[in-house]
């Protein structure tokens, strides 16, 4: 019973210990497996930095949306006014949401006469998962995927929009990650990247490619943007370089692709430069279709050639009137020192 004993304890020690390398083996792939997913997540938590809301609750115009991922989100829409011809989709910056950004983008709405639809990712503001509005969801690059998705789906299948003619992407510093993937997949009138990162570990680091774990990799979409696009940034931004807006700029597959380097300004004072706002009713009426602006082009052509052709008439007339010192003949063509010479010559005749 007792060589009985020893012979168990001994198989389940042995057991144990065997137990532990296979473990330990099995961790250790895992661990190898999932550095990806780990690193980006580190990534992301440096990249995403909700701030509290103004409000607790929001507020009654704000549109609640629904993304494939079953998280609910909120979306405000800004009018232009009667004459705004474009809706403009806007992601926002990493430390904003939109209850920050609520007035201010009221007002820049009724600026350039263009509507204005902002959106907050999944982690920000009111966010939550989808029958469960007291908990939190962690942002994540895919998250915000969803949530512009989201977004650009509402103004399609809600307001009915023609993006190829209604719509224009907007993004603001870390927004042109989910802009650049919209405009990327999505064909739209124009784009406008403000202060636009290449990626986010590029922020950081200057790799010379894109790693595994990086997240809104701007550079490697922007050849897949050929919508007109308007790209900005301040030359003396601390927080995403210049070289990011300049290096975006030439990735960018437009051939209408304007390039405006704001002298002086840092990442975040852009909006308070008095071209700011020229600059966006300046893209925004460059905009149309090509179609619209060969028919205008035609239509001056048109309106030079009727006007050339009136004007040679006119000359032939001038040419052909027969001459008269009579009151009613030869006056409608003729300048007016002739009516004068006219008139002076039916007084004599009257004396």
């Amino acid at each position: 019973q007792t060589n009985l004993s020893s012979s168990l304890q001994l198989c389940n020690e042995e057991y144990k210990e065997e137990y532990k390398k296979r473990r330990k083996k099995k961790n250790k792939k895992k661990k190898k497996k999932n550095s990806r997913g780990n690193m980006g997540g580190v990534v992301a938590r440096a990249a995403f930095m909700p701030p509290e809301p103004f409000e607790s609750e929001a507020s009654a115009d704000c549109i609640w949306l629904t993304t494939s991922l079953r998280h609910r989100i909120p979306a405000y829409y800004h009018s232009g006014g009667e004459n705004a011809r474009y809706t403009i989709l806007f992601s926002h910056g990493n430390a904003e949401d939109i209850s920050h950004l609520y007035q201010f983008l009221q007002v820049t709405a009724k600026e350039i006469q263009a509507n204005i639809f902002s959106y907050d990712y999944a982690g920000y503001s009111w966010s939550h998962p989808e029958g469960h509005p007291e908990r939190r969801i962690t942002p994540r690059e895919h998250t915000a995927f969803a949530d512009v998705e989201a977004a650009y789906r509402y103004l399609l299948d809600e307001l009915h929009l023609d993006p190829e003619r209604e719509l224009v992407f907007w993004g603001r510093s870390l927004g042109t990650g989910p802009t650049c993937y919209i405009a990327a997949r999505h064909q739209s009138a124009g784009v406008i990247l403000q202060s636009p990162l290449q990626s986010a570990v590029r922020v950081a680091f200057n790799p010379h490619c894109t790693l595994p774990f990086d997240i809104f990799a701007n550079i490697g979409r922007a050849p897949r943007i050929t919508q007109p696009a308007l790209v900005m940034h301040g030359t003396e931004d601390r927080v995403i370089h210049v070289e990011h807006g300049r290096r975006v700029f030439a990735s960018l597959a437009s051939e209408r692709k304007q390039l405006w380097l704001v002298e002086g300004a840092g990442h975040n004072d852009i909006e308070f430069r008095f071209e700011y706002v020229a600059r966006l009713v300046s893209f925004l009426r460059s905009l149309g279709d090509e179609e619209e602006v060969l028919d205008h082009e035609a239509d001056r052509e048109d309106d030079q050639s009727t006007r050339n052709t009136t004007r040679k008439e006119t000359k032939r007339k001038k040419q052909h009137t027969p001459s008269s010192s009579g009151p009613n003949e030869g006056v409608v063509d003729q300048p007016l020192h002739d009516e004068v010479e006219q008139i002076e010559v039916i007084r004599e005749e009257s004396e």
